[in-house]
């Protein structure tokens, strides 16, 4: 699609519908997710074929697309930045840099306009934020909270799948961690790792360093 197609595409929108700023997989997951729920949307994506992959799916509303730098002023215009139907923009490329520069421009063009910005560390999240962004989602973040929550409330994070994963996606078992065994200075312990409790299984005279041990899905660490 031409610049200029595109541009006259988006200006003729009038439903509500989203700005989608990168179509990694992410951009994928998200773009298929809102098109379940007829939900429209915009693509601004850098590579030419990541492109192509969105032009080869079959979603039931039409996404215009333009392949360009996001972080570009203009192509954020084009792409329906001041159009009064646009909800919103989600900044998901991988570079942070680029994220913080639409998460600018959308603040300077259209303050009231919410933003959505991805970031891979904490000084670019700190970054963002200083600019007004209204969301900051750092994946490995989401990854490490969500670790936390499976390994000590697996039952918790089963059903928060339950409530925001994909639509009829199947439950899976919830998750329990097995016990890890330590020892320190000769007495072994077995520790419970949602109940956070120490209980002292063996004790022996011989002080050494072991091996990590993972064949029989224990952590074995004998100090």
């Amino acid at each position: 699609m031409t610049e200029s197609r595109f541009a006259r595409t988006v200006a003729n929108i009038h439903e509500p519908f989203y700005l989608i700023c990168g179509y990694g997989d992410t951009g994928q997951a998200l773009v298929s997710a809102l098109e379940e729920r007829f939900m429209r949307t915009v693509v601004i994506e850098k590579k030419q074929e990541r492109i192509n992959v969105l032009m080869m799916e079959n979603y039931p509303i039409y996404v215009p697309k333009f392949c360009a730098d996001a972080s570009q002023p203009l192509h954020l215009v084009e792409g329906g930045l001041k159009n009064p139907s646009c909800n919103g923009v989600v900044a998901i490329t991988n570079d942070n840099l680029a994220n913080l520069h639409i998460a600018i421009t959308v603040k300077l063009l259209k303050p009231k306009l919410t933003i959505i910005g991805r970031v891979d560390s904490h000084d670019a999240a700190a970054n963002m934020d200083s600019f007004g962004t209204d969301f900051i989602i750092d994946p490995f973040e989401v990854f490490a909270r969500k670790l936390h929550t499976a390994l000590h409330s697996p039952n918790l994070l089963l059903l928060r799948e339950c409530l925001t994963g994909e639509k009829n996606s199947s439950l899976c078992e919830p998750l329990n961690p097995p016990s890890i065994k330590l020892t320190f200075f000769g007495i072994n312990f077995i520790l419970d790792v949602q109940d956070k409790s120490w209980t002292p299984i063996l004790y022996t005279s011989m002080l050494f360093v072991s091996l990590l041990d993972f064949r029989d899905k224990h952590l074995v660490l004998d100090i």
